[in-house]
């Protein structure tokens, strides 16, 4: 048995072995939705004309972005997945007030990947917090 424990040692260091144990923790892994504890979560803020929509089957525009550990939108992410192009074009300019309580792996704040639909402040399906 200690011989066992000797060699699992030798090929396994415990350097390596501590980066296992602590992936959650990385500043450069972005994680989807599914694989965190507490996803990212809009910060509703009433002073924005555009914000992200809950609830909306057919949205006019649906984009998406990684929110990081700060819980700001990472402006370079941002990407189109559905288009309304005026609409876009105004969220492209108020993503950077965009704020979100950052998504968590376990104790660690983590980046996540957002997809949300988006519209006018007060269309049908707005989040009200």
């Amino acid at each position: 048995m200690k011989t066992l424990i000797a060699l699992s040692i030798a090929v396994f260091p415990i350097a390596a072995h501590a980066q296992w144990s602590m992936p959650a923790c990385s500043a450069e892994r972005m994680y989807f939705e599914y694989q965190v504890q507490r996803r990212a979560r809009w910060v509703a803020d009433t002073s924005l004309a555009v914000q992200p929509l809950s609830g909306v089957r057919d949205p006019a525009a649906l984009v998406q972005f990684v929110v990081d550990t700060t819980g700001v939108p990472v402006l370079r992410t941002f990407e189109v997945l559905v288009n309304d192009s005026a609409l876009v074009g105004e969220v492209r300019r108020s993503l950077s007030r965009w704020r979100y309580v950052p998504a968590k792996v376990g104790d660690c704040l983590v980046s996540q990947l957002v997809q949300t639909a988006i519209g006018r402040k007060g269309a049908a399906g707005s989040r009200s917090r």
